[in-house]
């Protein structure tokens, strides 16, 4: 088969296409990969969500005195 220039220009063209083929699933891969966040993201994600929460709940618990010196706490039950 590879007796002539033709059949070996040939091949060479095949395996050319086939790297270039290969190349371009691996991008494609890495690409949608990025687009999706890892389970680590997500659970840093939702911890950060429940730590503002957990401040705002704080925050309306907690009010600074007229004066400013001390910290007052309001009753509420909720």
């Amino acid at each position: 088969m590879l007796d002539s220039p033709h059949n070996l220009e040939k091949l060479v063209r095949l395996s050319h296409a086939s790297r270039l083929s290969e190349a371009e699933r691996e991008r494609m891969l890495r690409k949608v990969k990025v687009s999706q966040p890892s389970l680590l993201d997500k659970v840093l994600l939702r911890l950060g969500e429940l730590l503002i929460a957990f401040g705002s709940q704080l925050k309306k618990r907690y009010t600074l005195a007229p004066s400013g010196s001390r910290c007052q706490i309001e009753h509420s039950i909720e």
